[in-house]
């Protein structure tokens, strides 16, 4: 049986030195328990915050891109919320499931017709379209659920053969999603970029052409016809956000602010137009 070692630090008051306690795993286990009713007393801003602070450490599956938390302390506030859950949920179950290869989302609950479920579907040009992967669909389908509330939209070129195409999640790699894989120059930047600017949980990231125009070993440029066909998802995604264009494509695509690709040694210059941006 495994045991875990629990270490507390020296207190810079105390004097005291560090202090070593080794707990058997099956102690921790018996002291266990589960907790279904609360009390009513409102918990300190203190204690919240401790609270937040161990979550946004925890380890999370698939998309392991940290989380975005949202703390209600008003019991009428918490009621609406949860009213609004439940409602979703009934809705949720009550579509009809479709007779055709994106079934398997509607199973799971997911509504009919549902963006990714028509990127599924879609035939973009002569570009290899890697949501038909079910893994891949699903994948993309719950990094969109978790930006939902993200107001800065960055839409890049197209899908890489070393990123989105084996990852599912524009501007990211396999390797970072579950550290197996092949990584990606532009990917690595980008995240780095964001997570230095602390924006990466309010920034929703995309491409105008959503699938890959290439091989599995090389891109190339999406031609007019495959831009023309990808650009209703990113116009989509768009409402309500802030759009920002990294690369010259979807500039023009989009008619949206121009930030440098970082790729080529542009990754001062996507770091420093993108501030400039956003400043």
């Amino acid at each position: 049986m495994p045991t875990v070692r629990l270490l507390r630090a020296k207190t810079h008051d105390s004097g005291v030195g560090s202090i070593r306690h080794t707990l058997d795993f099956a102690d921790i286990l018996k002291q266990r328990r589960m907790v279904r009713h609360y009390e009513p007393d409102p918990i300190p801003r203190e204690q919240i915050e401790r609270i937040v602070r161990t979550v946004r450490r925890a380890p999370s599956g698939g998309f392991s891109q940290g989380q975005r938390l949202v703390v209600v302390t008003d019991s009428a506030a918490r009621r609406r919320r949860h009213d609004r859950q439940v409602q979703t949920r009934s809705e949720r179950r009550s579509v009809l499931e479709p007779d055709d290869a994106t079934a398997s989302f509607a199973r799971r609950g997911r509504a009919v017709g549902t963006l990714v479920e028509r990127l599924a579907a879609a035939q973009i040009g002569a570009t290899f379209n890697q949501y038909r992967d079910p893994r891949l669909a699903e994948r993309l389908s719950h990094y969109l659920d978790s930006r939902a509330a993200a107001t800065l939209l960055l839409v890049g070129e197209a899908a890489g053969y070393r990123g989105a195409r084996i990852s599912g999640i524009p501007f990211t790699s396999e390797r970072q999603l579950t550290g197996a894989g092949p990584a990606e120059a532009t990917a690595t930047i980008v995240h780095r970029v964001l997570a230095d600017l602390g924006l990466e949980e309010h920034v929703l990231l995309w491409n105008v052409v959503p699938t890959h125009p290439g091989t599995d070993s090389s891109n190339r440029s999406p031609t007019r016809v495959e831009i023309q066909a990808g650009l209703p998802f990113a116009l989509e995604l768009a409402r309500g956000r802030r759009v920002l264009a990294v690369g010259r494509i979807p500039e023009a695509a989009l008619n949206a602010r121009y930030v440098r690709h970082p790729s080529h040694g542009g990754a001062s210059a996507f770091r420093e137009t993108l501030r400039a941006c956003l400043s």
